[in-house]
């Protein structure tokens, strides 16, 4: 690590491919010796009574791990020509554990091709346009623990497992997956079909109060109190009063007459970039490529302020 820190930006960042490729290739040759465990039984021999298990105990992998090796292995073992989309690069190992329930003999070539160079997310949403799966029903269960217990009975209600959780079939709420923002790892968004969504979190005992208190309230206008249409009408009027406090109401207002040292951004003044931006970073790396972040974005000046750039001069969205 002590000669990694004398390199230069540039040496570092230019040995990472080869390295990325090297992982690569020693994961395809991982999942091609588990191949070869699976077909002779040989986790038998070592007290095992899975490749899965075998991954887990005698390899020390995570069940996460494990069960993705396993699977691809035994995906592998049915069409071998998946090794060579792991090898390359194509498809990830992630990826194919994804496509290792759709895949067969005679959609294998379709959908492998089709799958090459896609994010987990991607393939999540082509899998639910190809093959789509029913709604889920709108519930609220509590995982146990002094949370659940707090949280009261309601026909909605199943006992389950360790704090409230709720999954709202309907709309893309953007919730993100467990990325180091997104607060808790338990929130996801998985796609059912082409237009509808599974979305799940986790929630306080006093969000489960706040749920049942809206489903009270808005008892005549939803009467089913369905948990992806509370929430749906919840977000029109959040979203609506946000672009009312970044954007302005729509109607001309007097602009206030402002210092030579305010930083205020004036609301025709944000409106106009973002409208320009479309909402998104406009940072560009040294090949042309714009950062796709839409969270997190603050106003820069492209004369920087401590510089004598004008308040009114904010031309760019940037990423923090």
């Amino acid at each position: 690590m002590h000669a990694l820190s004398l390199l230069s930006d540039t040496e570092l960042l230019a040995r990472i491919p080869a390295i990325v490729q090297a992982e690569r290739i020693a994961t395809a040759d991982v999942v091609e010796h588990l191949m070869e465990v699976e077909r002779r039984c040989l986790y038998l021999d070592q007290a095992c009574s899975s490749l899965y298990t075998y991954c887990c105990e005698r390899l020390r992998y995570s069940e996460d791990a494990a069960l993705k090796r396993a699977r691809v292995a035994r995906l592998a073992l049915r069409l071998p020509r998946v090794l060579d989309e792991l090898r390359a690069g194509a498809i990830h190992l992630t990826g194919l554990f994804l496509l290792e329930r759709y895949l067969n003999t005679e959609n294998a070539e379709e959908l492998l091709v089709e799958a090459r160079g896609k994010s987990r997310r991607e393939l999540e949403k082509m899998l639910a346009i190809r093959f789509p799966r029913p709604d889920v029903p709108s519930t609220i269960e509590p995982l146990g623990g002094a949370a659940g217990a707090a949280a009261g009975g309601s026909p909605h209600e199943v006992a389950s497992g360790p704090s409230p959780w709720f999954t709202c079939p309907g709309t893309d709420t953007s919730v993100a997956r467990g990325d180091e923002r997104s607060g808790d790892s338990r929130s996801r968004v998985e796609p059912l079909s082409a237009e509808r969504y599974r979305v799940e979190f986790t929630a306080s005992a006093a969000l489960r109060a706040k749920i049942e208190q809206a489903r009270e309230l808005t008892s005549h206008a939803l009467p089913s109190g369905d948990l992806a249409l509370l929430f749906e009408r919840a977000l029109d009027e959040l979203i609506e009063r946000e672009l009312k406090r970044r954007t302005g109401a729509g109607k001309p207002r007097r602009a206030a007459k402002l210092g030579p040292d305010s930083r205020h951004v004036p609301v025709a003044v944000a409106r106009q970039v973002r409208e320009r931006d479309g909402n998104q970073c406009t940072f560009l790396d040294s090949a042309g490529r714009r950062c796709e972040e839409r969270r997190f974005l603050t106003f820069e000046h492209r004369h920087p302020f401590a510089l004598g750039g004008p308040t009114h001069r904010r031309e760019s969205l940037f990423a923090l």
